[in-house]
């Protein structure tokens, strides 16, 4: 148990890399597009629930279709 929890932050550390790849660069088009539109989703799994309001804080439209 004491050896699972040391290793716990070394693992919740390259897990929040691993999903984080290639988001910085999402970002980027996302602030620069005119219009994202989501289609078939909840909006609620991060990050992509965060991706239409990255978008509309740029100016973009902004449209979800569940």
């Amino acid at each position: 148990l004491v050896m699972a929890l040391a290793l716990l932050p070394a693992l919740l550390a390259a897990h929040e890399m691993k999903r984080t790849i290639g988001l910085d660069a999402t970002v980027e088009m996302l602030s620069a597009a005119d219009m994202f539109v989501a289609i078939g989703t909840s909006g609620t799994v991060y990050p992509a629930s965060q991706f239409a309001m990255i978008a509309k804080a740029s100016g973009a439209t902004a449209v979800e279709i569940n």
